[in-house]
């Protein structure tokens, strides 16, 4: 990515607490290299598993600087390629699973932000997949007779 990403997020850094550049030898149990979501996810867990561990998690900038901090704002089940084709690649028994595990990600995100006290407007509801063009209809298609096929509510 060239450039500056437009568009401050309201998580921007003005809000986080100032942290010191590492500078030296720094020891520590565990090092957790990103601060976006899967590296700032995986310290979480770790710690709530973990109290003990000594967890360091570093990053090139601050916390969600690259897209973790610049995505859409949504949440929503899917993991992998688009079910259809999760079928031909993975099997169906694989591609239910993945589905499932993914809602359940869903889920649990709802539940941490709720045990956390997360103010970040998190609002459940319901996903609406949209298309412009006569392709993007017949693949919608195709991802939602797969869906039925595997008895998932599409």
């Amino acid at each position: 990515m060239s450039g500056q990403p437009a568009g401050t997020p309201c998580w921007d850094r003005a809000e986080l607490p100032p942290q010191p550049q590492l500078h030296g030898v720094v020891t520590a149990d565990v090092a957790v290299v990103g601060a976006g979501l899967a590296g700032l996810s995986c310290a979480y867990h770790l710690a709530e598993r973990a109290p003990g561990l000594d967890i360091a998690v570093i990053d090139a900038q601050h916390p969600a600087a690259g897209a973790s901090g610049r995505g859409t704002g949504l949440l929503g089940p899917r993991a992998g390629p688009a079910l259809d084709r999760a079928v031909r690649r993975f099997g169906a028994r694989t591609a239910r699973r993945m589905h499932r595990a993914s809602q359940q990600a869903v889920r649990d995100v709802l539940d941490l932000c709720s045990r956390l006290d997360v103010p970040c407007g998190l609002r459940p509801g319901e996903q609406l997949m949209a298309t412009r063009s006569p392709a993007g209809l017949v693949a919608l298609a195709r991802q939602a007779r797969a869906g039925r096929e595997l008895g998932l509510d599409v």
